[in-house]
């Protein structure tokens, strides 16, 4: 059967490839491990362009060198979002949802207060929970963009059958569209450990992502393009120690 898949790349990482050794990911060939019995005519592999952290400044480079070597790729589409980041005050968790504090939480609270007394990185404003500056960083476009990919190529005929990468429940919509609307199949393959349900609910074709899918679906360690040779970053060699 003649199917696209469309991988959301972030969702993909955090939930089965972050502080593994498969991050040198091939999708088109993860593709084919997931889907052998079908015709994947092309992979869209929507992600953002990260900035460096004060922890890991390396970190936009090594996605450059990767996002290099996908290029090479037949069959995938890279599709761009972007990153937002920014600090804002969150507050602390503390307590439980739809309960009160208890005193002891309520002590910790008072503390943290009179330990960044001064720093302005805490406020309490009228609130017995203090809020702490973070910063928050955010994907912007990427979800946006694989849903009206997938709905218009749907919609114009470009596949008989699709298949999503990923178990954000914000795709629900658009996959239901898919399925209900148009009469399209459409397969989800699963990167997290749980089942979404709101994106696959029982009697939808579904399939997890096993870490053997990843193994056998890695980057040669030494990919070519036309500006020369693209190495695997060492760091990737080994799951990430924290």
């Amino acid at each position: 059967m003649r199917t696209i898949v469309y991988i959301d790349a972030l969702n993909l990482y955090y939930r089965c490839l972050r502080n593994t050794p498969y991050r040198w990911l091939d999708p088109v060939a993860l593709a084919d491990t997931l889907l052998p019995n079908d015709q994947v005519v092309a992979v869209k592999y929507f992600t953002a362009q990260i900035k460096a952290l004060p922890h890991d400044p390396a970190a936009p480079t090594r996605q450059q060198i990767y996002l290099r070597a996908l290029r090479t790729i037949k069959r995938l589409d890279l599709q761009d979002g972007f990153f937002m980041r920014r600090k804002k005050f969150a507050a602390l968790a503390i307590g439980k949802v739809g309960e009160g504090f208890g005193r002891q939480e309520l002590l910790r609270a008072r503390l943290l207060q009179l330990a960044l007394k001064g720093s302005g990185l805490l406020t309490m404003k009228s609130d017995p929970v203090p809020r702490i500056q973070v910063w928050k960083t955010e994907e912007k476009g990427s979800d946006v963009n694989l849903a009206s990919h997938l709905l218009v190529d749907g919609r114009d005929g470009i596949y008989e059958q699709a298949a999503v990468i990923s178990n954000d429940s914000d795709l629900a919509w658009p996959i239901d569209y898919i399925r209900e609307t148009l009469g399209i199949p459409l397969v989800v393959l699963n990167p997290s450990r749980h089942r979404n349900r709101r994106l696959s609910p029982p009697g939808t074709p579904y399939r997890a992502i096993k870490e053997a899918d990843l193994a056998a679906s890695q980057l040669p360690l030494v990919v070519t393009d036309a500006k020369g040779k693209i190495h695997r970053p060492a760091e990737w060699a080994q799951p990430k120690k924290h």
